[in-house]
């Protein structure tokens, strides 16, 4: 009886273990986000073959999209493709998209700056834009 009592926590452990495996195995996440589900979301996370597959299928570089929470916030998010590769300051992205047809509003520099995203803040260059109120405009998505 001692044996068993000793064997028992190591043997849940691994059956949940195996649990958890053969539902990864079957398509289910557990211990993941799973596969993006939309071009923004694989750009924030920062699944540039993932995206650049998603447009080369047929989605459109100019619609907003879902990012899940937990991926770039608490919260869900619905951003563009080019909004999602600033507030992951992905130049490359950003660059790949504006090839692929996407338009580059002024609010996006904004964007950048809000967030902090340098790299694409030089990229997009300086706008004047009061602090804070494009990100505002993006969290604000019903």
């Amino acid at each position: 009886m001692r044996h068993a009592a000793l064997a028992l926590p190591a043997l849940l452990i691994t059956l949940s273990l195996a649990a958890i495996a053969c539902a990864e195995m079957l398509g289910g996440h557990p211990l993941t986000m799973g596969p993006p589900r939309s071009v923004p979301e694989a750009i924030a996370m920062r699944d540039q073959a993932g995206a650049a597959r998603l447009i080369d299928e047929g989605a459109n570089v100019r619609a907003i999209g879902l990012v899940r929470p937990g991926i770039v916030t608490d919260q869900p998010l619905l951003v563009t493709p080019l909004e999602a590769a600033v507030l992951v300051d992905a130049t490359a992205m950003l660059d790949f998209l504006v090839g692929k047809g996407a338009d580059v509003p002024h609010e996006l520099a904004c964007l950048a700056a809000d967030v902090g995203a340098r790299t694409a803040r030089a990229r997009l260059g300086e706008s004047t834009c009061h602090s804070g109120d494009a990100l505002r405009g993006v969290l604000a998505r019903p």
